[in-house]
Order: C-alpha cells, then structure tokens, then sequence
C-alpha cells in the first residue's frame, strides 16, 4: 500500500509548526523529513494514502 503519515510539530516558524512525515512508504518522504502541502498533491497524483495526525500535544477538543 502507497501510504504517508504526517503530524504538525510545534516549531520556532511564522506558523509555529509544521508537518513532518512519522511513517512512509515512499523513497523520497522520509520520516523526520518536513512535508508541505506543496508535497501533498505531488503524493495525491502519484497515488499515495496522506493521513495528517493534529499537532503533536495538542488538546483534544
């Protein structure tokens, strides 16, 4: 199965986090490699499964 799983990170950016990947069958998605919304349609077309989990210690709603 074609899959990428990603989790937002608290991080000293603008945004004050970011996606990193945590599991990958992918060659180039490497887990601990940061992963953009630019990357997600690049997986989405080559037919890859993208799980986005919420920031890492997050409070639960």
């Amino acid at each position: 199965m074609k899959f990428i799983v990603v989790q937002r990170r608290p991080e000293k950016s603008i945004y004050g986090s970011a996606m990193y990947v945590i599991a990958s069958s992918h060659d180039r998605f490497t887990v601990d490699s940061r992963f953009d919304y630019g990357f997600m349609g690049i997986a989405v077309e080559e037919g890859y499964v993208i799980t986005v989990l919420p920031l890492q210690g997050a409070e639960p709603f």
